[in-house]
């Protein structure tokens, strides 16, 4: 993958048009590739998690960050991966979380190429809001809004390819958060799409049809598909969403969110319009019945029957990564107003992307969490405690969802 030349010029315009680049030692001969660096934006709001990093080089570089201008006191907030490489790269991600301090912080990136060096300020603002907290689930939701504290969140890791991005949207004047995904920038499909879902994030705004790119990834790295998948016509694909744009009504920007193309993938027609939106339904309903149901819908490219990544073009002609599977997995939170302790109940499902028929949701079709760990190899909902988690993780009741 590469930018193209034109987003090349402008990454590298905006060192010297909006960042403080500070050149510590320079010793560069004519005949190499200057050595240059940019990030989308050197300042973000305290919403902002993440960003790609630009850099041009004909050598080897490393990358390391650090909270003061002395370079002493290594920063521990930001995540950079990979941390080292070699020529120039447009997939070095930097992800960080939400600052839910009233404060702005600041960090130092610096980057040595040999004997040369150079580095970034970047500053993520404050939150002024963070004395009364924000949204993310209904009046009785007791997870802090804190990231890391998210229920809905599978364990994030991130590698070369991959970088955790979240959105977050105001309704009714309040900052929510929206979604939360694991993004593989290498195959443009996100590998799962995490969210919580009450009636906060739901009210009578139709679908916006809103498709776009995702301004939270490069655009080189998402598939180009305002029309169906396919460079010259419909092959079959849908453009799934993961996160369903049905679960956010509450108002346009909280639904034109979900049809960023990073949160599309291509689903087979009768799975998306048959099955699959039935139980998209189902999920709805589920979240009627209790405070907050946390969710996570997942893209699955590579499968014990299936070794190897498939992929279709988009708009443009460029290759996309296909999921053979998909998976969803839920957690009914449902809090006791007498004793203030909370219930949780929970079940996963698991779909092949192929031609399916049926548009009914069986419970043959349902999976216990644990189930869903080994296919997947992640961790959900790890925030739950302990003993939650043990009492959830290889055993449902079908009954109690309506299969």
């Amino acid at each position: 993958m590469r930018l193209l030349s034109s987003e090349i010029s402008r990454c590298i315009a905006i060192i010297g048009l909006c960042m403080t680049m500070i050149a510590l030692d320079s010793c560069q001969g004519p005949e190499k590739v200057p050595n240059a660096v940019a990030l989308t934006k050197d300042s973000v709001d305290c919403k902002n998690t993440g960003q790609f990093i630009v850099i041009s080089s004909g050598s080897q570089w490393s990358i390391k960050v650090y909270n003061d201008l002395s370079f002493s006191d290594p920063c521990k907030w930001i995540t950079i991966s990979p941390e080292s490489g070699s020529g120039s790269s447009n997939t070095v991600m930097m992800s960080y979380p939400e600052n839910t301090e009233d404060s702005p912080r600041e960090a130092y990136l610096v980057f040595t190429f040999g004997n040369e060096s150079l580095s970034i300020r970047f500053v993520q603002g404050g939150n002024p809001d963070s004395g009364g907290g924000s949204g993310g689930g209904s009046q009785t939701d007791l997870v802090s809004d804190k990231v890391n504290q998210w229920l809905e969140l599978p364990s994030v890791s991130t590698t070369s390819t991959t970088a955790y991005i979240s959105h977050h949207t105001t309704i009714n004047n309040k900052s929510f958060r929206n979604y939360s995904m694991l993004y593989d920038a290498q195959n443009k499909v996100a590998l799962w799409v995490a969210y919580p879902l009450c009636s906060d994030y739901m009210g009578s705004q139709g679908r916006t049809d809103a498709w776009n790119y995702d301004p939270k990834v490069p655009f080189t790295m998402q598939p180009m598909i305002f029309r169906a998948f396919g460079a010259n016509g419909y092959e079959g694909y849908d453009r799934g969403h993961q996160l369903p744009s049905a679960d956010r009504t509450a108002n346009y920007p909280t639904n034109a969110a979900t049809f960023y193309f990073s949160n599309m993938t291509a689903q087979i027609s009768s799975l998306n319009q048959g099955v699959w939106a039935n139980l998209e339904s189902k999920v709805r309903g589920y979240s009627s019945t209790c405070d907050t149901l946390y969710v996570v819908t997942g893209a699955v490219l590579i499968t014990s029957d299936g070794q190897s990544v498939i992929y279709v073009k988009d708009n443009g002609g460029n290759d996309i990564a296909v999921p053979r599977a998909y998976f969803k997995v839920l957690l009914k939170m449902s809090k006791d107003r007498i004793t203030h302790t909370s219930e949780y109940k929970a079940i996963g499902f698991w779909f092949e992307n192929v031609v399916n028929k049926s548009k009914t949701v069986s419970a043959s079709d349902a999976q216990t969490l644990g189930w869903l760990e080994s296919r997947t190899g992640y961790s959900f909902f790890p925030n739950l405690p302990a003993e939650v988690k043990m009492s959830l993780i290889n055993e449902f009741k079908p009954g109690e969802w309506g299969l």
